[in-house]
Formats: structure tokens, C-alpha cells, sequence
């Protein structure tokens, strides 16, 4: 009498990850996961079903199923409702699924393509934010810019007016911008006013305004119009001495929405108790790397298991993770000195004398921010590879490539 034999089938929206001797599975539907070790006969298994041409399937004697590594292994899957397990039984017919791959057209070689003949295409609507720095700040500080693109640097330089204007100008084609910033001293500028009154008068239907809590104080002294719905403004609190004289005047204005920059645990109570007090809605906590608060990030960023078991993706955006970088894709700053970068933390892509169009084209086709992925070690060698988020501003400034304490040897 022969053995019964069985069909192993993985779902379409099932992962399959496997690193050396580690593995995970996991399904993008209902984001369950399964971790396991990647051992003797399992490790066969899933070499098998990572080949593309096995459409996701593998064939299991009964007494393969038996063994209780692979038992455990195939209950798991089918409780977790990542795949099936079907009876060979001649009736019914051989399963097939596609294991979920990332189809990439080669966007950069078809952007390289398309400019070598002299054709624009649709690269410009790759573009998605502009966050000009029109000016310095006497409180600005540049290691804190290169943590939150809104923060002020420390400068005496100016973007002139005609300039900001003239580059803006050229941006506005591009369908699928979807912020234009302007951060820094807004009280020193020359005709601020006027600045924003131009920007709108290219079609753009709204600006963000930042600037930082005691800039904004000045700010508020001398101007009195806060009308125009068009442009809405947030203020990054950094100098918490000043919360009570900030909060007391924003109640005579337009809502307006806040940034709490923190350090350490006792600046994230104080940046708690003012929100609740205050009950302000409009609000983002922002931690900020000292040099000498890193155990504030390591008890309060750092990725650990628990972390992990919390991260709930879509098939879609594990495939964005692979691609590209969800922090900087899409953005381009502007410092006061004119130069244009798509990450403060990577070198410049081009000055504001260049079009928009052509400082995309260089950041998708030379640029290191916008695709940079999870790809290096020790990321590459971790099944939590695209689980993860991206590669983050904090871990360019503090220097290490990962902020996690996951150990890529043990489950």
C-alpha cells in the first residue's frame, strides 16, 4: 500500500524569508508570523518553495509529515492561514500559487532611456515635498536639521526671494507635490508676506510654514494677519522655558500645529502634560539624537521582538520597503546656501539654479537617499530585513546602520 502524499501550497500574500539557519514567515493579510529554524529537512523545504519554478508547492509524504519539526512547521502555516496543505489523492487537481515578487520595471534604466532622447517623461512626479530654508535661525542647529528636515539650521545666509520664486516656479507642473515648505526666521525675512503671496500666485493651493518656538514668538509681535486658510504653520518646540508664554498667545490664533522636539524621558513628560493641558490635536513628538542621550534612544527607538511582533504590513508596502526609502523618497531641501540636497545626511544633488526636473533625475539616476534600502549588512543577513522600516535619518547621525537589538543568530 503506498504512502499518502500531500501538496504543501503558500498563498500569494505569504512571505517567505530565510536566512543561514533562520526563517520567517509571514503573511501580509492578517500579518501573522512564524519564525522557525532553517534545519535539516525544513531547510530542503523551503529551498524548494523559493524556487520559482515550484509556483510556491512542494510535495509532502506522509511520513516526512510526520516528523515533528515539520509538523509543527505545517500546522503553523495552515492555523496562521498562510497556505494549505491539499491531498495528493489523484482527484484532486495540483495546486499552484505565485510567490509574492516584487515586478520591477527598471524605472532608473527607463528614465536614463528616455532622457538620452531628449524625452521628459514623468520623472518630476517622483517629487513630492519641497522644504525650502529661506534662512537661518539664531537657535538653529544643523545636527538636529539633519534629524527633522523642518528644524532651522544656524546660518547667515539668505535665499533671496527671486531665487525661492524662480525654482518654485519650475515645480509647479509636477502633479504630485504634495507639500511646499518654507522653514527658518520668518520674523528677519525680508517681506515674508510677500513671499507666500508669490508662491500661491503660481497655483500652489497651500504652504506649510515652520519655524521654531521662539522665532515663532517674534514672528507673532508684529504681524496680525492670519487669514489666508491657504497657509497653515507649525511650530517646533525646542525650548520648553517658553511652553507657557507659547501656549498662552497661540489661544488668540488660528489653529496652529506643533512639533515637540525631545531629548530625555522628562522632556517627553513635559511635552505630554502640555498636549493634554492644552489639549492641543495638532501635534507630533519628535526624538532628537544629542550624542550623549543614547540610552534615551536605545530604551525608547531601538527595534526589539516586541517591536517586530507589532508591525503590521501590506503585501504593497513590503514591496515599497524593498524598493525604496519611505523617510526620503520624494523630498527635496533647499538650505539657505541654495544648495539641494534629497538627504542632509547624503552629499549635495544640485543648487536652486538647476530645474527641479533635473535635480530628480540625478537624485533616481546617481543620488543615494531616495532608494536607499535595507540592503547592507548586517540588515541583509536578518529575516526581519523587510519588515523593518527603512533606513532612518537617526541611524546616519548616530552611525550605526541598524537601531535594533535583534540578534540575527537566535528566534
Amino acid at each position: 500500500m503506498s504512502m499518502k502524499k500531500y501538496w504543501l501550497i503558500l498563498y500569494p500574500d505569504t512571505f517567505l524569508w530565510v536566512k543561514q539557519d533562520r526563517g520567517c514567515i509571514y503573511n501580509a493579510k492578517n500579518y501573522k508570523k512564524i519564525y522557525f529554524e532553517n534545519k535539516r529537512e525544513l531547510s530542503n523545504l523551503t529551498k524548494s518553495l523559493l524556487d520559482i519554478d515550484q509556483l510556491y508547492r512542494i510535495d509532502l509524504s506522509k511520513e516526512l509529515l510526520q516528523k515533528p519539526q515539520i509538523k509543527k512547521w505545517v500546522d503553523e502555516i495552515i492555523s496562521s492561514e498562510s497556505g494549505q496543505l491539499v491531498l495528493d489523492d489523484g482527484i484532486n487537481k495540483r495546486p499552484v500559487s505565485m510567490k509574492p515578487e516584487l515586478k520591477v520595471q527598471d524605472d532608473v534604466k527607463y528614465y536614463e532611456w528616455e532622457h538620452k532622447r531628449g524625452i521628459d517623461g514623468h520623472i518630476i512626479d517622483n517629487l513630492h515635498k519641497i522644504i525650502i530654508h529661506i534662512n537661518g535661525s539664531y537657535y538653529g542647529n544643523i545636527a538636529y536639521t539633519k534629524q527633522t528636515i523642518y528644524h532651522p539650521v544656524q546660518t547667515s545666509s539668505v535665499l533671496h526671494h527671486g531665487i525661492i520664486s524662480s525654482f518654485v516656479k519650475n515645480a509647479r507642473s509636477c502633479s504630485y507635490l504634495r507639500e511646499m515648505a518654507l522653514v527658518g526666521d520668518i520674523a528677519s525675512y525680508p517681506n515674508f508676506k510677500g513671499l507666500l503671496s508669490d508662491i500661491l500666485d503660481f497655483g500652489f493651493r497651500r504652504i506649510s510654514v515652520y519655524c521654531l518656538d521662539n522665532d515663532f514668538l517674534k514672528y507673532i509681535e508684529t504681524n496680525q494677519d492670519w487669514e489666508n486658510k491657504a497657509i497653515s504653520y507649525t511650530v517646533l518646540v525646542s525650548d520648553y522655558s517658553v511652553i507657557k508664554k507659547l501656549m498662552k498667545v497661540i489661544k488668540q490664533l488660528p489653529p496652529v500645529s506643533f512639533i515637540f522636539l525631545i531629548r530625555s524621558e522628562e522632556e517627553y513628560e513635559n511635552a505630554n502634560s502640555c498636549i493634554e493641558k492644552n489639549e492641543l490635536s495638532k501635534v507630533e513628538i519628535v526624538p532628537i539624537y544629542t550624542e550623549e542621550n543614547l540610552s534615551f534612544f536605545e530604551n525608547n527607538l531601538y527595534i526589539d521582538s516586541e517591536s517586530i511582533s507589532g508591525i503590521e504590513l501590506s503585501k504593497r508596502q513590503v514591496f515599497i520597503q524593498q524598493k525604496l526609502n519611505i523617510f526620503s523618497f520624494g523630498n527635496l531641501i533647499v538650505l539657505p546656501d541654495g544648495k539641494i540636497y534629497a538627504n542632509l545626511n547624503d552629499p549635495s544633488i544640485g543648487t536652486v539654479n538647476d530645474t527641479p526636473h533635473s535635480v530628480v533625475y540625478h537624485e533616481l539616476t546617481e543620488g543615494k537617499s531616495w532608494l536607499k534600502i535595507r540592503n547592507q549588512e548586517p540588515c541583509s543577513n536578518c529575516v526581519y530585513q523587510w519588515l523593518c522600516p527603512s533606513p532612518s535619518n537617526y541611524e546616519a547621525v548616530i552611525g550605526k546602520p541598524n537601531l535594533c537589538f535583534m540578534k540575527n543568530t537566535s528566534i
